[in-house]
């Protein structure tokens, strides 16, 4: 988070998520727009943007 906070890109892709619940509220707070497709063991992806998504 505090590269987030520090250098604020505009755009952020994540990969290899784990998990079945992105948290898209605590990108929110810190001013990004997410979208996210999760799966249980692997391969979830996300894209966190300053812009409207």
């Amino acid at each position: 988070m505090t590269c987030l906070k520090t250098r604020k890109p505009d755009v952020l892709l994540l990969q290899e998520l784990k998990g079945t619940e992105f948290p898209a509220d605590v990108f929110k707070k810190l001013g990004y727009e997410s979208v996210a497709v999760t799966h249980k063991a692997y391969n979830g992806v996300a894209i966190l943007s300053r812009h409207p998504i």
